[in-house]
């Protein structure tokens, strides 16, 4: 019989060095700009519409301008960078399939500098005795250049956009590259126009945010005489799911639960709900609560609309309906609140300086982690986009090293079941849970009895295993962006009337803590926010198993050990493509985590942790070995603690499922530039790969190399990098179709035999580029971070006992 509940195995990594991407670099897609046939004719209407610009302004004046692409056409608005020229690329958006950019500019230097431009762009000087055929073409893919507007400066979706003169809360986003202190002169020159200001803004590496509030009237005059605004979003209000609370159970059940309930005598692991009110002092949660604190003191504790004492509830006990049925529980951590939003005062505040001010006020507790059931109004509309917010708590994770999990918001109205499903897929995940560091939470629902709601004619909207329809997705998310959420947990179900209205019923929620305690004792909830409680739960008793483990290595584990249930697989086409994986996993992420598989090994499926500390760009050496300033990628190898004498014996032709997730916390720099790998929105990208049944290790260290240069040289979606990853492997989403590329956290599974995991001898931990590396005031030796890696082989049925043989061989690994 094959031993369970085994610790996971740790391999150490210190002795591993990493070595540098070795390949040079080239390559390059051809471009879809527009061709000119009069390059004179061109740059004439162009300095034509710089001198009507450079009219309106002081000669010796820094103002922004905007320049515009011609529609459904590349524009290279990159060029538009140039220090050379004082000029600063501040935004850009895309409307239509017209791409405009916002550039800062100064008229004592830009405006020749431009002239010039244009100059060379229609003489262009031969190249190697030869005419050059398309000089410039950053130029020629330029349509117009005017003056810039509100319009011009404002990223959100226009439909945020408002169309009256009324005050108005607004997100404005400065530029940092400045030699002026951008705060005191955004602060002054707002009070000079008479603008009200929230003096507490957000700051990140290019970027600072702060609100106002104004007319959109009086902010299009403002923008024009402020000239260190890059963008402008509307202001968001936090909001928090609707619980629907009914009389639960009798004094008796809670009595029940307490005589076979034991608490934890020590406060080392704690979850900290960050919520709208405080979790209060109930009978089952006091012995565990450990206190409550407002992130700002002006909050109201009046608002009873919140539910921080039933998400409590459900990071403690999970759902009481569940719970009642045990005959023991073990508390193994306790909880804390902190009141983060006001239902009641409605003041305007930047979400995520609030964030950061819960995370200071309760940074005296290194094995802390954070369940965060709030989301923004209109948060749905960012589509995958970093907010404030979600940049924010980006930050948060990657400086301070803690864990968050956020519910990605619920799916409202009453709604038709013919559309629902499509609705559903419709209705996009919500601010700040398109955080790449943090854990988005979506639900799932195993409450599908017919008979639970006791009314005739109706029956439960999802099937047993499928995505509740409380659940939000990522489907309209844009490619580039993270796969979310990475998991699912219970959020109940709905039911469908005879006349095909879809509607909540308590018989298919969840039940737990009631906050008025003296009148009820406990009450349902339902949605994305019950689902986080719970994701609680599960990282609460994951962290008081391996206290050591860091916050990259817990959310590497939940996800790891998620899959997708029944129903989701039967979601699938048949046949289905890599592409189709990837759409799903828009909707139900990983999966549904288990906790047993999270916190042990077993003799036949085991479970290998690395936890490693990165140095992920260095100094690029010449060919005399000597560092120059140019930043490359850096590549860990090392092998893998295989029994090999079992994998090819006795498991010869046995399936062995081997599963790979690697973990890591990127740090942000939001601003509306494109997102490309100049102005990426992370710092770094991570990328695992394993060497294959038919190479040799020279021959896996050369694709490497290679998958590094064409990554870094040419867009995603270029067949060259699917390429570089086809093999006859068929992993479950695999490289090939770049769903195993997306966020911080990168997870594969793939069936193959004994034999040929035996020759899969090495893995490799690699760098691709991020902001890190393309900015010149970004020493290679400040890009140091970490990551965790979690490897999995399971032999299924077959009662082996891998665990002690490859524990056996984990001290003797030698470094390549």
């Amino acid at each position: 019989m094959s031993a369970n509940k085994l610790r996971h195995l740790e391999l150490s990594m210190g002795h591993i060095n990493a070595t540098q991407f070795s390949l040079k670099q080239g390559g390059g897609s051809r471009l879809n700009i527009p061709h000119r046939l009069n390059r004179k004719t061109h740059a004439q209407k162009l300095r034509h519409q710089l001198e009507e610009i450079r009219n309106t302004h002081d000669n010796d004046s820094v103002f922004a301008i905007k320049f515009s692409g011609q529609a459904n056409m590349d524009f290279l608005f990159e060029e538009l960078d140039k220090s050379a020229y004082k000029m600063e690329l501040l935004s850009i958006k895309k409307v239509d399939g017209v791409i405009s950019a916002n550039v800062r500019v100064d008229s004592t230097i830009t405006f020749d500098k431009l002239s010039s431009a244009l100059q060379n762009y229609v003489n262009p000087k031969p190249r190697n005795g030869k005419e050059v055929q398309n000089p410039l073409p950053y130029i020629a893919s330029i349509e117009r250049i005017e003056r810039v507007s509100i319009d011009s400066f404002f990223t959100d979706d226009i439909s945020l956009l408002p169309m009256d003169n009324n005050p108005h809360w607004w997100e404005v986003w400065l530029t940092n590259k400045t030699k002026l202190s951008v705060r005191d002169l955004f602060i002054k020159t707002a009070i000079h126009e008479g603008l009200s200001v929230n003096r507490k803004p957000i700051s990140f590496y290019d970027r600072t945010i702060f609100l106002c509030e104004a007319t959109k009237e009086k902010l299009s005059a403002f923008v024009q005489k402020c000239n260190v605004i890059a963008e402008i979003r509307i202001a968001k209000k936090a909001k928090t799911a609707i619980v629907n609370s009914t009389y639960a159970e009798q004094e008796s059940l809670m009595d029940s639960l307490l005589k076979k309930t034991t608490y934890p005598h020590n406060n080392n692991t704690r979850i900290v709900v960050l919520d709208g009110n405080y979790i209060v002092r109930h009978p089952l949660l006091s012995n565990a609560l450990i206190r409550n604190q407002q992130a700002d003191y002006r909050f109201s504790l009046d608002n009873q609309d919140e539910h921080a004492t039933e998400i409590g509830g459900l990071a403690l006990f999970g759902n009481i309906a569940v719970a009642r049925q045990y005959e023991t529980i073990v508390l193994r951590h306790k909880i804390e609140g902190v009141q983060v939003l006001d239902g009641i005062l409605d003041f305007p505040e930047l979400y995520g300086r609030i964030t950061e001010s819960a995370v200071q006020i309760t940074n005296d507790n290194t094995n802390s982690a954070y369940i965060m059931p709030v989301s923004e109004t209109f948060g749905d509309k960012h589509k995958g986009k970093p907010s404030s917010w979600s940049a924010c708590m980006d930050r948060i994770t990657f400086e301070r090293q803690k864990l968050f999990a956020a519910s990605v918001g619920n799916v409202n109205g009453i709604i038709k079941s013919n559309n629902y499903e499509q609705e559903q897929r419709n209705s996009c995940i919500e601010s700040p849970a398109q955080a790449w560091n943090i854990l988005s939470v979506g639900s799932y629902t195993q409450l599908c009895d017919a008979n639970l709601g006791g009314i005739q004619g109706v029956i439960p909207y999802a099937n047993a295993g499928d995505i509740s329809p409380h659940s939000r997705t990522s489907c309209l998310f844009e490619s580039q962006w993270p796969i979310k959420p990475e998991v699912l947990f219970e959020g109940g179900n709905k039911i469908v009337a005879a006349n095909g209205e879809v509607m909540t019923h308590d018989a298919f929620d969840l039940v737990s803590c009631a906050k008025d305690f003296r009148t009820k004792l406990f009450t349902n909830i339902y949605g994305t926010s019950a689902s986080v409680g719970l994701a609680g739960q599960f990282i609460g008793e994951l962290m008081a198993e391996y206290p050591a483990f860091w916050p990259e290595t817990i959310r590497g584990l939940i996800v790891h050990s998620a899959t997708w249930t029944e129903s989701m697989v039967a979601k699938r086409p048949n046949p289905y493509t890599k592409k189709d994986i990837m759409n799903l996993s828009r909707i139900f992420g990983h999966g549904v985590p288990d906790l047993e598989k999270a916190k042990y090994s077993a003799s036949n499926a085991l479970t290998l942790i690395a936890q490693k500390d990165f140095q992920v760009f260095a100094f690029k050496l010449d060919e005399n070995d000597v560092p120059t300033k140019e930043k490359t990628s850096q590549i860990l190898i090392f092998p893998l603690p295989w029994p090999i004498d079992v994998l090819q014996g006795e498991l010869h032709d046995k399936l062995i499922k081997l599963k790979i997730t690697l973990s890591y916390f990127i740090k942000p720099n939001p601003s509306e530039r494109g997102y490309s790998t100049k102005y990426a929105y992370q710092s770094h990208n991570l990328r695992f790969d394993i060497q294959r049944p038919t190479e040799t290790k020279e021959d896996f260290e050369r694709r490497i190399n290679n998958a590094i240069d064409i990554e870094e040289n040419e867009n995603n979606e270029n067949s060259k990098v699917r390429l570089i990853h086809q093999d006859n492997l068929n992993w479950f989403y695999g490289a090939k179709s770049n769903s195993r590329t997306k966020g911080s956290i990168h997870k594969d599974v793939l069936e193959i035999t004994g034999a040929q995991l035996a020759t899969m001898q090495n893995i490799a931990i690699y760098s691709v580029a991020g902001w890190w590396k393309h900015r010149k005031t970004i020493s290679a030796d400040d890009t140091r971070t970490r990551f965790s890696l979690i490897i999995d082989i399971d032999a299924g049925d077959i009662d082996i006992d891998l665990y002690t043989q490859i524990q056996t061989l984990i001290p003797n690994l030698i470094t390549i």
